[in-house]
């Protein structure tokens, strides 16, 4: 047995033992290292003789002492450690004796029980007694194993690499010492266990390791934030995204269109459309672009975003950084305007000035980068959504534009990605002729989250740009490829004369943010699309009937390093914008729980963790990019399952329509034109469902369903149990 204590550069904090040595171990030696790591003090050895009796007359743990308390704490390793001896038979010593165990493993300021390191396995434990077996507070446990194994998959330098390279796995278990329990728990979760099935974790080690490599895999001098938010934090500290060593064949299929030399003298757009489901790493892939240019000393990069709330929570994270680090702004290189909000890189009423009124001395508006990175691209607001885009004037809202421009920006059909491509152009056009300098457009492109007026066909509006602006970039001798992963793309360009090039490796697949839960988003795609039955196995939802669960089972989460927040969709609630607020009354228990909308504070929320109070909500436009360790989705009465199929109901609440800005903006749209373009019943279910598609694919760890209307709930928790 030996304790180590962060030696030389290694963070490693732990007491390590083989298998072999386990039985020999004294109970009054295995507390003394443990409380020595844990305490940094010697263990008063009457506290040991106190807990040891109680252990011995299976006294019942007193639930009422602090979680430090020194006798509890003594309780639960001897039970850990007499727990393991129980198992170890001569068989499995003969086998594994020399695989080692780690206990208390530091994490972060958090103390793992128990961890066994094998060459290509980690197995991470927690040890319960099974005082208490209520839901809540089983809940409670399994988000504390939860967090534990995430940790160590994504943030451990070691572990994330070697699980990159395919030669490690990490298992977790929750493990009950008390047999009484064993009815109670084990078919609420497939990680929990108890003394029946314990030898089958044992059977399931591996080979040992050598030293070396179980203080690479369990070092964590480089703690990794593998979240969007610790991801862009990173990058403005350090430099790096990331300390994950492993190749992306997105990435470099990206590097390798962006460096292309051309074959002749001439000028090229080209465009590129990275394409993926919610959390497959479109705004990761973004910021290793973003980093790797910039640290190689290109400075004709920016990252861009149709999602406005994105682009002032990155802008908050900068200012923020700058303030706690003293640094100067420009924050090891990468300035705070490579963020740039996209509406902001172009002018429909500067178009409409030079094309259409005709003023002289007016010039077109231009965008000087080489290299842009648009993410949420499917979110750039169409023609028509420009056109009749209004603005506050004199204490009301009136429409920007006039009746003339309106019907100009509708005709030449003037979106955001047109606008964009225009620009680009025209900086082409506008280089000196001995800097024939090509440019690079990025669209991040996630189909099926269009959730806003003005995004009703956002990846179809991308591709209709493309096409026109082919006409524009052809007469001014520019070169205009687009390179995409589908080959629908290809035949749809195909009739604009675009050359077009497919390759796969834009396409992202698997779901990175819960690469485990739903890796190739088939359960929250199947559950969206009314499906009746779902196939294999899910850990990701979990249906809850009694709000006071989620209370009880994260009462202690304003203190812990893992975040949890709420989450509704904005049709529920009453009023928009900062004003927002959402209350209902719970069935189970009669008790009526109120929240406040988090308005423009998405830094509080997400980056300094308020989300963890528990007091106030986040929507589908203040989430969209973003994530969380757990979420609860309060799934309210807008989207309901009705005669086997999702209903949108869009009554008034409290005197409010539900989708009182849908129904204007269809009508205004419609009356532009002179016919019905937008259906109105279409449009709601598709933003309400896209909706929902956003909120249930923000956890990293566990989503946490609360319906509240009775025949949904009913739905949706036959459909997930039986996944289970």
């Amino acid at each position: 047995m030996e304790k180590i204590n962060s030696v030389g550069k290694l963070r490693l904090k732990t007491v390590i033992c083989s298998f072999r040595e386990l039985p020999d171990i004294k109970e009054i030696d295995f507390c003394k290292e443990l409380y020595s790591l844990t305490e940094n003090a010697d263990l008063d050895e009457s506290v040991f003789k106190i807990a040891l009796q109680e252990v011995n007359k299976n006294k019942p743990y007193d639930t009422t002492r602090a979680n430090d308390d020194p006798v509890n704490k003594i309780r639960s390793w001897i039970d850990c450690l007499r727990f393991f001896k129980t198992h170890l038979t001569e068989q499995i010593i003969e086998r594994i004796g020399d695989v080692s165990v780690c206990f208390e493993y530091c994490l972060n300021s958090r103390w793992v029980d128990a961890v066994i390191v094998c060459n290509n396995k980690i197995i991470v434990l927690e040890f319960k007694s099974g005082e208490s077996t209520d839901k809540a507070t089983l809940l409670g446990y399994i988000n504390q194993i939860n967090s534990y194994y995430n940790r160590i998959r994504h943030c451990v330098k070691g572990v994330a690499n070697d699980i990159a390279k395919g030669c490690l796995s990490v298992e977790k278990y929750l493990v009950f010492t008390n047999d009484a329990v064993i009815d109670k728990v084990e078919e609420m979760d497939n990680c929990i266990i108890t003394s029946k099935t314990f030898e089958g974790v044992l059977a399931s080690a591996t080979n040992p390791c050598t030293r070396e490599r179980l203080e690479y895999l369990l070092d964590s001098t480089s703690y990794i934030d593998p979240t969007i938010t610790g991801t862009f934090s990173s990058l403005l500290t350090e430099g790096v995204v990331n300390y994950v060593e492993a190749n992306s064949q997105n990435i470099e299929a990206c590097k390798d269109i962006i460096n292309r030399v051309p074959k002749k003298a001439t000028r090229e757009l080209r465009v590129i459309l990275v394409k993926g489901g919610p959390g497959t790493g479109k705004t990761g892939t973004a910021f290793t672009l973003l980093r790797d240019y910039i640290n190689a000393g290109y400075t004709q990069i920016q990252y861009v975003t149709g999602n406005n709330n994105l682009e002032k929570y990155f802008s908050s994270i900068v200012d923020e950084t700058a303030k706690k680090n003293k640094i100067h702004e420009d924050l090891n290189g990468i300035a705070g305007s490579v963020i740039e909000r996209i509406n902001r890189l172009y002018n429909p009423k500067n178009y409409c000035d030079v094309f259409l009124h005709r003023k002289p001395n007016v010039n077109p508006v231009t965008v000087q980068q080489s290299i842009l990175l648009v993410d949420e691209a499917q979110r750039l607001w169409n023609s028509l959504n420009i056109a009749v885009r209004s603005r506050f004037i004199a204490n009301k809202w009136a429409d920007e534009y006039e009746k003339d421009e309106q019907d100009y920006i509708y005709a030449n059909d003037l979106s955001e990605t047109y606008l964009l491509l225009f620009g680009a152009i025209q900086g082409m056009i506008n280089q000196p002729v001995d800097k024939q300098d090509n440019k690079c457009i990025i669209f991040f492109l996630g189909n099926g989250q269009e959730i806003n007026n003005g995004e009703e066909n956002g990846e179809e509006d991308v591709l209709r740009a493309i096409g026109a602006i082919s006409h524009v970039a052809k007469e001014n001798g520019i070169s205009l490829k687009v390179y995409t992963p589908e080959q629908q793309d290809e035949e749809r360009l195909r009739q604009f004369h675009v050359a077009t090039e497919i390759i796969p490796e834009l396409m992202l697949i698997n779901n990175k943010r819960n690469d485990e839960g739903d890796p190739q988003l088939n359960i929250i795609n199947s559950i969206l699309e009314g499906d009746t039955a779902l196939s294999g196995q899910q850990n990701l939802y979990r249906i809850i009937d009694d709000f006071q669960d989620i209370e009880k089972s994260f009462y202690h989460a304003e203190d812990d390093d893992y975040s949890i927040g709420l989450l509704v969709n904005s049709y529920d609630t009453w009023g928009y914008g900062r004003d927002s607020k959402y209350s209902f009354i719970d069935v189970k228990n009669g008790k009526k729980y109120s929240f406040s909308g988090i308005g423009q504070n998405l830094y509080d929320f997400f980056h300094e963790r308020g989300c963890n109070r528990l007091k106030e909500f986040a929507t589908q436009f203040d989430s969209q990019g973003l994530e969380l360790d757990n979420t609860v989705v309060i799934w309210g009465n807008t989207l309901l399952w009705r005669n086997n199929e999702w209903t949108v109901n869009d009554e008034k609440v409290n005197g409010k329509c539900r989708m009182g800005s849908i129904w204007s903006h269809c009508k205004k749209v419609n009356n532009l034109i002179g016919k019905k373009s937008l259906d109105y019943n279409e449009v709601k279910k598709q933003f309400v469902i896209n909706a929902y598609r956003v909120l249930l694919t923000r956890a990293r760890q566990s989503t946490y369903l609360y319906v509240q209307d009775e025949e949904t709930r009913n739905h949706l928790k036959a459909l997930l149990e039986n996944c289970q």
